[in-house]
């Protein structure tokens, strides 16, 4: 490679950080205080994944984990296709505090950057030129899903655990 083409093709140097993990876990609620006051008590749940909440459903405008079709119509009834019921006065409910968990977060970060050779600053003289992107695919990581059985929002991500992906282009003067 001749010296011009090393000078802007050669010697760059990339690096990546790739982060997937699971979301928080969270409680479904009923939205009733059945037991005692300011402490609802839990849904019951006739399915067995407790991670069915990961997925992610968009329509009508809308991101749910948990779709409406997954709810209960009357405390105490069950239909066939409900995964969730409510709990009768005084009783607690039957599933534990914390079980579910949301949707994946996930996230790549990326840097890229090349020294050039300074030789007026001395031995050690470079001048780096850095570019650098957070959130590179720019995908949206949903927070969890509201909980509470009795709401009209129940299921609904409102929100996300990432921030629109952002830019970074920098030049760094060694000497």
């Amino acid at each position: 490679m001749k010296a011009w083409q090393d000078a802007f093709l050669g010697g760059w140097q990339i690096n990546a950080i790739f982060t997937l993990a699971t979301s928080r876990p969270f409680s479904i609620t009923s939205g009733y205080n059945n037991l005692v006051q300011n402490n609802a008590s839990t849904v019951y749940y006739s399915g067995t994944d407790y991670n069915f909440a990961s997925k992610v459903v968009k329509g009508n405008g809308t991101v749910y984990a948990i779709t409406p079709g997954d709810t209960a119509t009357c405390p105490g009834c069950a239909s066939e296709k409900s995964l969730f019921t409510y709990p009768l006065a005084g009783d607690p409910g039957g599933v534990p505090l914390r079980a579910f968990h949301g949707p994946l977060y996930s996230n790549i970060d990326t840097s890229m950057f090349k020294n050039f050779r300074v030789r007026y600053l001395g031995e050690g003289g470079n001048l780096q030129f850095r570019m650098e992107a957070f959130n590179l695919l720019n995908h949206p990581s949903f927070s969890n899903p509201n909980g509470t059985l009795s709401s009209s929002s129940f299921g609904v991500i409102s929100s996300t655990q990432s921030t629109a992906r952002v830019l970074q282009f920098a030049l760094k003067l060694n000497f």
